[in-house]
C-alpha cells in the first residue's frame, strides 16, 4: 500500500508541475500577444499625424528626407542602402520607427518632385519598390507630398 500511495503522489506532483508550466505558458503567450496588440495600436496612432515627435523635430527631419530623396532622383540606388541612409536621417533627428510615419511618405513626395521627376515614374523607382509593397497606403502619401 505504501508503494501505491507515493507512486499516486509522485503522479500527482507531475500533474501539478505540469499545470503550472502550461498555465505559464499561457500567461506569457497572452502577455506577448497583449504587447503586441499595443505595438500595433501604438504604430497606428502615431502614422496618422506623428504627434509623440515634437514640431520643430518634424520639420528638420522633414527638411532632410527631402534633401536626401531629392538628390537620389532617379538613381538606381537599392533598396537596403536607401533605407539605410533614411535610418540615418531619422536617428540624427531621434526618431524611432520611420516607417510608422505620414509624414516620412509627404516628404519623399515632396523630394521626388524636387527631382523633378514624372509621377509615372515614382512607382517604379528601385529604392522605393519595397516600401510602396510592404504598405499601399504609403503610395497616398507620397502623391500627396508629391502634389504639394
Amino acid at each position: 500500500m505504501k508503494l501505491h500511495v507515493k507512486s499516486v503522489c509522485s503522479w500527482l506532483v507531475f500533474f501539478g508541475l505540469l499545470g503550472l508550466f502550461l498555465a505559464g505558458c499561457s500567461i506569457s503567450n497572452s502577455v506577448s500577444s497583449s504587447s503586441d496588440s499595443s505595438r500595433s495600436i501604438s504604430r497606428s496612432s502615431t502614422s496618422g499625424s506623428g504627434s509623440q515627435v515634437p514640431e520643430e523635430t518634424k520639420e528638420a527631419y522633414v527638411k532632410d528626407v527631402i534633401t536626401y530623396v531629392s538628390a537620389l532622383g532617379r538613381s538606381d540606388i537599392g533598396a537596403d542602402d536607401f533605407m539605410r541612409g533614411m535610418s540615418s536621417i531619422a536617428q540624427r533627428h531621434s526618431i524611432s520607427d520611420w516607417e510608422g510615419y505620414r509624414f516620412t511618405y509627404v516628404a519623399i513626395g515632396r523630394g521626388l518632385r524636387q527631382a523633378g521627376l514624372a509621377w509615372d515614374e515614382v512607382a517604379t523607382l528601385p529604392y522605393l519598390k519595397p516600401l510602396i509593397q510592404a504598405d499601399s497606403s504609403r503610395l497616398k502619401y507620397i502623391k500627396e507630398g508629391f502634389d504639394k
